[in-house]
């Protein structure tokens, strides 16, 4: 269920700022549970990556700094699978050259997961609980259309858990084939 409250879509306004969509196209992309309260934020990049991956990842801690409900800023390092073993790094930590430089370098920076990934009901629970462990309560998903599955499992597992999880999945394709986008991040 898309989310409805005002406060909700300026946040999720804020990250696209850098990526120049609009937030209208992106309504089934976006889906919440819970509420906007203080907690913690963990972007990961998962799928194929493509040369907006990283000026995305860079867009969305620029400006999630900007917003007193998020306290930590994390990255998962190895996308979904990273997730599930707890793999997660500072990234609020990281110096501003360090980070200046994920504007012009392509790629995944955090990684994304291993071909031996298995995405399991049991996988999906302990990315639950590990965020749980660490107050994550937004998720802001770097992800290509194959992977985008992964996302809805993630929120289905928080709701199973009743766990109030934020979640922003930001699709990126080389090749243009995102349904119900002008433009894929990441084509042409």
């Amino acid at each position: 269920m898309p989310c409805q409250s005002s406060k909700n879509l300026r946040l999720i306004s804020t990250f696209f700022k850098i990526t120049h969509f609009r937030v209208e196209k992106l309504a089934s992309f976006v889906h919440c549970y819970g509420t906007m309260e203080s907690g913690n934020l963990l972007i990961l990049q998962s799928g194929i990556s493509n040369v907006t991956s990283n000026a995305v990842l860079y867009g969305m801690l620029a400006e999630a700094l900007n917003f007193e409900i998020i306290e930590e800023i994390y990255g998962a390092y190895n996308g979904f699978e990273g997730l599930a073993a707890g793999q997660l790094m500072d990234l609020a930590a990281l110096s501003q050259k360090k980070a200046q430089l994920l504007l012009s370098s392509a790629g995944n920076a955090l990684h994304s997961e291993s071909g031996a990934f298995k995405a399991t009901p049991h996988a999906f629970e302990q990315m639950v609980r590990v965020l749980s462990q660490k107050g994550i309560r937004y998720v802001g998903v770097i992800c290509d259309q194959e992977t985008l599955a992964y996302v809805q499992n993630l929120i289905e597992a928080a709701r199973q858990a009743d766990y109030e999880l934020n979640v922003i999945a930001i699709p990126l394709s080389n090749y243009n084939e995102l349904p119900m986008t002008d433009h894929s991040l990441g084509y042409g």
